[in-house]
């Protein structure tokens, strides 16, 4: 006996048929398909520009009310996305997500020329300056110019001498806390700085550096003495 096709209502294949339908609806800008129509509406605002949701506190506005949403924790505080491991809080899911590979050491950003790796995509952005040189923030007042735009502001307060970061310890004032971290080694001992070739240990990179260079020079000097040294006749 012939087993027979399950029949649909008519409700049922009206569904059937729309939901077929919905699938190929396009953008005729750009020819994204989308299954929803309210998708395709909300596309389309990428192309006329529209951002029909204003935040009233700042007046900033958005293609999408989550976006509105998300930013709105900015005014408010709000942070949802707790680290399980730290408690820090984030704004977003994409935050919590960053942070969390400086619990786990994953950095999944690497740079193609000297293989660095970062945990953010724009960490990598940054990096990657360095090797092409290209420094997007100028000092307006004497025009020397950045890699990242905190250099930028850190570099300013010298301009408007402004000292912001303190030593809680003597109280001495810097003006970036890269110039503060590194005068509280005088205070901690600490000497992160370590010559690979004779295990000095240093607390500031740049002396560091010139120590290295010492060692280098040194073996230069050594290969030349023995280039000039005379050759003994065999006997």
């Amino acid at each position: 006996m012939d087993s027979e096709e399950p029949q649909l209502s008519s409700e049922n294949r009206e569904f059937a048929v729309n939901k077929t339908e919905a699938k190929n609806i396009k953008c005729e800008v750009c020819f994204k398909v989308f299954n929803q129509k309210v998708h395709l509406r909300r596309h389309m605002r990428i192309h006329t520009g529209e951002r029909p949701y204003k935040c009233q506190e700042c007046g900033r506005e958005f293609t999408e009310s989550g976006a509105l949403r998300r930013h709105f924790r900015i005014h408010s505080g709000e942070k949802p996305y707790k680290c399980e491991i730290c408690g820090y809080g984030f704004i977003h899911s994409a935050g919590l997500k960053t942070h969390l590979r400086k619990h786990t050491g994953s950095k999944p950003y690497k740079c193609q020329t000297c293989g660095n790796a970062f945990t953010q995509p724009g960490s990598l952005k940054i990096h990657n300056r360095k090797h092409t040189g290209d420094k997007p923030y100028k000092c307006e007042v004497c025009g020397l110019l950045f890699y990242h735009s905190s250099n930028l502001r850190q570099h300013f307060r010298m301009h408007s001498g402004i000292k912001s970061c303190e030593c809680e310890i003597c109280m001495k004032k810097f003006y970036d806390n890269g110039s503060l971290k590194m005068h509280k080694r005088v205070h901690t001992g600490e000497k992160p700085y370590k010559c690979e070739v004779c295990g000095q240990l240093f607390s500031q990179m740049g002396n560091m550096r010139r120590h290295t260079r010492q060692h280098n020079l040194n073996i230069s000097n050594n290969r030349h003495e023995a280039v000039d040294m005379p050759v003994e006749t065999l006997q």
